[in-house]
């Protein structure tokens, strides 16, 4: 989830490639669909303006993964992002800068990972419906 329309429909054309891909409007939209649904994999914007994203991913981080995305510069200027980010369990994390296809080419990975397996076999949530191998942008 991107809070810029441009950036997050770049990302999910390349995404949509491979994946089944929701990409909501908000993070609110995000919040509830992810409360809803349980995705195999959320690409987060770490500022969303209309979400406390620290205490969102408190919510979700025992059932969806997760890699978090932030501001051109962010990632050093405001060390904070980046310790919040791995603090809550980022798989990954990327400046919004960084190409689409660097990212499809990390979620692949990342579904190729035992990491995502050793996840699937944990899941301690009821499984209400799962988006296999899908990613909400």
């Amino acid at each position: 989830m991107d809070h810029q329309p441009r950036s997050r429909h770049l990302l999910r054309e390349e995404l949509e490639r491979d994946f089944h891909v929701v990409a909501p409007e908000s993070g609110r939209a995000a919040r509830r669909l992810l409360e809803d649904m349980i995705f195999d994999l959320a690409i987060i914007d770490m500022r969303l303006p209309d979400v406390n994203v620290p205490e969102w991913l408190d919510d979700i981080g025992d059932h969806t993964a997760f890699f978090a995305l932030a501001d051109e510069g962010e990632l050093v200027s405001a060390s904070h992002i980046l310790l919040d980010a791995l603090h809550y369990g980022a798989e990954r994390v990327f400046e919004k800068n960084v190409p689409a296809h660097y990212i499809l080419d990390s979620v692949r990975a990342y579904f190729e990972s035992d990491c995502f397996a050793d996840r699937q076999a944990c899941r301690k949530v009821p499984m209400r419906f799962v988006q296999k191998h899908a990613a909400c942008v």
